[in-house]
């Protein structure tokens, strides 16, 4: 349940006693709940707001204008350091990302895969045992502890 709030400075208060700050350059990290993707997450007026746009709101003294986002120059997602966060549109959002590299592009291969059974190690091991040759894909499997059919998929290049 929301807590409710007297007034802005009620929640003010409240809200820089959950944000750990440190030194004006280093990132203050929001000690409250998070979203599943790490953002600092508080409530105000029955609505959820990210902690870090509420930190350059509080900062600013204005509502971020709608259509644009708060960006971290810092790339924590629980900063709520004013002086990390910077406005910007969503294709803007988007290329900072890319910029810094941070968007996955396609489906995640490999050991990088949230799924991953195997190390690259591994899936190169039973690649090569079955390229050199007099050992079946049955066997193969056997050798690594998993299926043929598997073996099948890895041989045809189905992971990478």
């Amino acid at each position: 349940m929301a807590r409710p709030y007297k007034d802005w400075d009620d929640f003010v208060a409240h809200f820089w006693a959950r944000v750990d700050r440190l030194g004006d350059d280093e990132c203050w990290l929001w000690q409250g709940a998070p979203t599943t993707k790490g953002y600092g997450v508080t409530c105000f007026r029955g609505k959820k707001v990210y902690a870090h746009r509420a930190a350059w709101e509080i900062e600013n003294g204005r509502p971020i204008p709608d259509g644009l986002c708060g960006l971290h120059s810092c790339d924590t997602p629980l900063c709520c350091n004013p002086s990390h966060v910077f406005l910007g549109t969503q294709t803007e959002n988007m290329a900072d990302v890319d910029r810094k590299g941070r968007r996955r592009t396609g489906r995640a291969r490999g050991e990088a895969h949230g799924r991953c059974k195997y190390s690259d190690a591994q899936v190169a091991g039973a690649r090569a045992l079955y390229a050199r040759g007099g050992i079946s894909q049955r066997a193969a499997g056997r050798a690594f502890g998993i299926s043929k059919g598997y073996v099948t998929r890895l041989l045809r290049g189905d992971f990478r």
